[in-house]
């Protein structure tokens, strides 16, 4: 039986993941000891996504994921591992490690930026707020280019753009800062992502928290910041590293709208309305105008995927039950996350699994004959 690893990607609304064959091949030993299987080519086989099964189970096997490397025309390409090294911890061996290049967007100034670097990085760039099935919130950044695809393959329930930038290392800059001085993350981990979906919650709540969340951050890049006593917005007083007042480029400029034809616009701006039309024309009953500048801008979006199984009731899928062969239906996936249903199983409910952990785990399939 042949061996696959599982490789997710954003398409537009939704995450995909295709399945890479691994070769068949004589095992050999690599550089660093372990085994090895020599001349990795790659091949499609049907897609890992919402609608489909998934038939087969884990080998116990770790495979190098590969990496992701610069192109002269400023893309990232991605490139297989040459030899489908065998890890014993991580996602990646020690070569892919060292050449993969997407660990250079963020820590490159410009003066020591390859040419193929800038290209990437001096286009311009948003700053957003994203927020998960928990609550838990994060600031990040994104290319303007990708719309929505950052929120798809991240597996965001809710996400408003907040400010936009000219470039890459602009934005960085106001991304450090807001993470530095309001209890915002820059990264949330796939476990976190998956376990979120356990505690039931609904999108309106999570609407109303992001609108306020991102307001938050637009208020402090402009160099204000809550007033706890007077309630309303004063000046800001910080270090003089990450200050808005010392860097007045923090602030950006407002954000290009949404696609007025995206289904997650549209969701976010339902919602968003109907939660209103139950506060009597407001949002909530002390907001006023203070989220306009989101609505008037079409800035927010909610993921049509996630929002069926906000208030439903899962369990997470128990450790170790992929190792043995079974049949799944495959509900739903956002980002690092899926739903799956056992079809072994007369009464099987939806069961959360972290894909982020399965990611450089070797499997096994039954694919059709023509396979």
């Amino acid at each position: 039986m042949k061996t696959y690893l599982l490789r997710l990607s954003a398409d537009q609304s939704e995450t995909k993941g295709n399945w890479r064959t691994l070769p068949e091949t004589p095992n050999a030993t690599g550089n660093e000891g372990e085994t090895t299987q020599l001349h990795a080519e790659v091949e499609s086989v049907p897609v890992f996504a919402a609608g489909h099964q998934l038939s087969g189970a884990l080998t116990g096997a770790r495979r190098c994921i590969g990496s992701q490397q610069l192109q002269p025309d400023g893309t990232f390409a991605y490139v297989p591992c040459r030899t489908a090294r065998i890890i014993t911890k991580g996602k990646q061996c020690f070569p892919c490690s060292r050449a993969d290049e997407s660990r250079l967007i963020h820590h490159t100034p410009r003066e020591k930026a390859s040419p193929a670097l800038i290209k990437y990085l001096d286009v311009p760039h948003f700053l957003y707020v994203a927020g998960f099935a928990d609550g838990t919130w994060k600031v990040g950044t994104s290319r303007l280019a990708r719309g929505e695809n950052r929120w798809v393959e991240q597996g965001a329930v809710v996400a408003i753009r907040v400010a936009q930038y000219e470039d890459g290392w602009q934005v960085r800059a106001a991304e450090d800062a807001t993470s530095t001085n309001l209890d915002f993350t820059q990264a949330v981990r796939s476990s976190r992502k998956a376990k979120s979906f356990l505690p039931q919650t609904s999108l309106s709540e999570l609407v109303l928290a992001a609108c306020e969340k991102a307001t938050e951050v637009k208020n402090f890049l402009q160099g204000q910041a809550p007033d706890e006593e007077m309630d309303l917005f004063a000046p800001l007083a910080l270090g003089k590293q990450s200050s808005p007042e010392t860097n007045p480029e923090l602030a950006g400029v407002t954000p290009e709208p949404l696609n007025q034809d995206s289904a997650g616009a549209k969701l976010f701006a339902e919602t968003l309305k109907n939660q209103a039309a139950k506060t009597n024309g407001r949002a909530t009953a002390n907001q006023g105008t203070e989220w306009d500048w989101i609505i008037e801008n079409q800035l927010g979006w909610a993921n049509p995927a996630a929002q069926p199984w906000l208030d439903k009731p899962l369990t997470a899928l128990p450790k170790g039950t992929l190792n043995y062969p079974q049949t799944w239906q495959i509900e739903a996936v956002f980002g690092p996350t899926a739903i799956l249903r056992s079809l072994d199983d007369e009464h099987g409910e939806g069961q959360v699994v972290d894909l982020g952990a399965l990611i450089s785990q070797e499997w096994e399939l039954n694919l059709p004959a023509s396979h």
